[in-house]
């Protein structure tokens, strides 16, 4: 028999049921659509022609909707599922609390027409209520329709999690449930990997992922964490608990990301009335968890790497299903970190390059912006960078069919010297471009600094040496050796093709042994301080001609401008310091030098392009505003700057509590250890000691 809802019952309907119900329908692909609009069980009574016009629904699917609403409001079946039991099963799943309109529906529907066409979603403000009858909530009704099987196709994870449940005068208590995340960023619970039917399901674009406090957490069960809804507390909450730690990182970020595929993202992008848009604690309920991600990222400060491999096998097909970019939308972008992870976020038609930047540098809790910048092709196909203030969907980006913008996340300024930088996640950031640099073969080290600096990087990434952990055979997988210096090693080790890997993870092992008790944050630093010293760090090439056409090639690092003949990249042929340079300037694909000598001439080049001319002068600018700051000790330095400098020392000293106490707890566990192998080594010096012979024994 057909499910039948009343007009009153789709009044109590959320965002959320109503996405249940386009799931139950059949229109599972307008659920992102729907939740972008904020169209609630109130809305949806009153949509119209020119309202699903305005959300870009094709005419079919408009028909289709607007039959299914009239027979709602006339009180018939949707047709869309078959009636259930109504009672509610152990686990408490019935429908969590849905927010309900007050508002006078004529109302919502001229709110949603005003914001349609601005880009912007209409919202009724709303006090959560609960559905009455279970037997019509379309997110149970949806739930209940879905076997394990069905969602093998599209399943980004699954696995058993304990789940806190309980319904009527039943007290809370775990149970365990096999749980399925699909691509559409919807959470699945079951009984077990063979049932035909779901107990429930939690649509987690509207909900936070967070670990829990201990009044959440009955009998205080470890690795547990919860799901809340970010935009109505007083719905229920959701709370989770893994088996050991790993499981429980590696559930909160996939879940994480599914909640920020369409909504956080998005709404933390949009433009306010009254001030610029800066994703903040306030703002997004879930930040404090990515800042975690983060600085577990940033070699480990505050705890192990997060496990990010069932991510990383699914990303393409789970970003490829999140969502469409609609014209004059928001546009999905693909960032991607230095640490080889994927970011997306939204950005809207009016969102700046440094709005966008401020919001990954936040998630990442790196307030010394100036050094960072999004890197990206153009449609010409060469590197560009994204300007702060220019809209970043202005920018010439190639035109494909991916449905979404690929940006990079690179160090843009570096420091004239690592120990200017005032956090550690500044320096992380720079170590891991520098080890980028390194094995790209951008610089030309020594073999013998080759073996130190894969050795530091393995120390700063990994820890001590475990050998359980790092065998050679293992290591000689992964890139530790530029492949310049590893034709070499071959050469003058007269060493197999087939053996070298393993050679040279052998030689690795050999110097990371002696690194053994050096923190993390302090192999950064001496592996930053190493790579600094050579010339061409930090250097950025720009193909030139001189006013013969004769090809050049000019660098550009923090300490000046450089002009190189082609193929001799070890020796300038001219050298500006940036004490020396008074004005910098170009004409169309002329780039010109000016030095404080006016009795000098000034120094012309040549460029293909003229873009090319601006982003040189771009690249001048900057590293000439840093060195300024940096001759001044930052005495005076300009109102943004020491802006971003305030929140950075500020950010720094809390580093430098946390890094304190990791240097604590390590000298801690090496005092336990050396105590350890001490009594080890007394007792077995008792253990093969001689017996003394008994004077009885020695008379007979």
């Amino acid at each position: 028999m057909d499910v039948k809802f009343t007009a009153q019952d789709v009044a109590e309907w959320d965002t959320d049921a109503v996405a249940g119900w386009l799931q139950l329908i059949g229109k599972p692909n307008l659920v992102e659509v729907f939740h972008d609009n904020d169209i609630n069980g109130t809305v949806l009574l009153d949509l119209d022609d020119e309202i699903l016009s305005e959300m870009n629904i094709n005419e079919a699917d408009s028909k289709y909707l607007l039959k299914a609403v009239q027979q709602m409001q006339a009180n018939e079946g949707t047709g869309g599922g078959e009636e259930l039991a109504s009672g509610s099963d152990s686990d408490g799943d019935g429908p969590a609390a849905a927010p309900a309109t007050s508002a006078a529906s004529a109302a919502a529907s001229v709110s949603l027409k005003d914001t349609a066409k601005k880009g912007s979603s209409a919202s009724v403000a709303a006090k959560p209520v609960q559905i009455k009858d279970k037997k019509k909530d379309p997110l149970r009704i949806a739930a209940k329709a879905k076997a394990v099987a069905d969602l093998s196709n599209c399943s980004v994870t699954s696995g058993f999690l304990y789940k806190l449940g309980g319904s009527g005068l039943k007290p809370k208590h775990w149970q365990k449930r096999y749980f399925v995340l699909t691509d559409d960023n919807c959470l699945y619970y079951f009984k077990s990997p063979k049932d035909l039917s779901a107990l429930g399901m939690v649509l987690l674009p509207s909900y936070a992922i967070n670990l829990c406090d201990k009044s959440e957490n009955p009998g205080n069960k470890p690795f547990a964490f919860k799901a809340y809804n970010r935009e109505h507390e007083d719905m229920r909450k959701y709370v989770f608990a893994a088996e050991t730690e790993k499981e429980m990182k590696t559930w909160m970020n996939v879940m994480s990301l599914a909640s920020i595929a369409f909504g956080t993202g998005k709404a933390s992008m949009k433009k306010s009335e009254k001030e610029a848009p800066r994703l903040s604690e306030d703002q997004d309920v879930d930040l404090a968890l990515m800042q975690k991600r983060a600085s577990e990222r940033a070699g480990g400060v505050s705890g192990d790497s997060v496990s990010t491999v069932a991510t990383k096998e699914k990303v393409s097909d789970f970003v490829g299903k999140t969502r469409k970019a609609s014209k004059g939308g928001p546009q999905l972008c693909l960032v991607k970190l230095l640490d080889g992870q994927t970011m997306q976020l939204y950005a809207e038609p009016s969102t700046t390059g440094q709005q966008f930047l401020d919001q990954i540098c936040t998630m990442l809790k790196a307030y010394e912006k100036y050094y960072f910048g999004l890197k990206f092709k153009d449609d010409k196909g060469d590197v560009d960078w994204i300007k702060l203030d220019k809209k970043i969907l202005k920018h010439d980006f190639p035109k494909t069919n991916k449905g979404h913008l690929e940006l990079e996340f690179c160090i843009r300024l570096y420091p004239m010297d690592v120990t200017q930088v005032l956090q550690y996640v500044t320096l992380y950031q720079c170590f891991l471009a520098a080890k980028q640099s390194i094995l790209q073969d951008e610089l030309d080290v020594s073999n013998k600094d080759a073996f130190l600096l894969a050795s530091l990087a393995l120390q700063a990434l990994k820890g001590d040496y475990d050998p359980s952990a790092h065998s050679a055979s293992v290591l000689a997988q992964e890139p530790l050796i530029p492949k310049r210096n590893m034709k070499d090693i071959a050469i003058d080790g007269n060493v197999k093709p087939g053996d070298l890997g393993l050679f040279y993870a052998e030689e690795v092992i050999r110097v990371w042994k002696s690194l053994q008790g050096i923190l993390r944050h302090l192999a950064v630093l001496k592996y930053m301080q190493i790579v600094q010293k050579h010339k061409r760090f930090a250097m950025v090439y720009f193909d030139i001609k001189n006013k013969n056409g004769a090809p050049l090639v000019m660098g550009v690092n923090p300490h000046g401008l450089f002009i190189y003949r082609i193929g001799q990249l070890y020796k300038p042929i001219v050298t500006f310091s940036w004490a020396e340079c008074s004005e910098l300037a170009f004409t169309e694909k002329k780039f010109t030098i000016q030095v404080h000598d006016k009795e000098t001439k000034a120094f012309s080049v040549y460029c293909t392009r003229s873009k090319i001319c601006q982003r040189i002068l771009y690249l001048c600018i900057g590293l000439h505003r840093l060195y300024v700051q940096t001759m001044r000790q930052w005495s005076d330095p300009p109102e943004d700057l020491d802006a971003m400098r305030q929140e950075a020392i500020a950010a720094a000293l809390v580093e430098r509590e946390e890094l304190k106490k990791e240097a604590i707890a390590v000298r801690k566990k090496a005092k336990k250890l050396r105590k350890e192998k001490e009594k080890t080594l007394e007792e077995a010096k008792k253990s093969s000691a001689p017996t003394a012979t008994p004077p009885a024994a020695a008379a007979a």
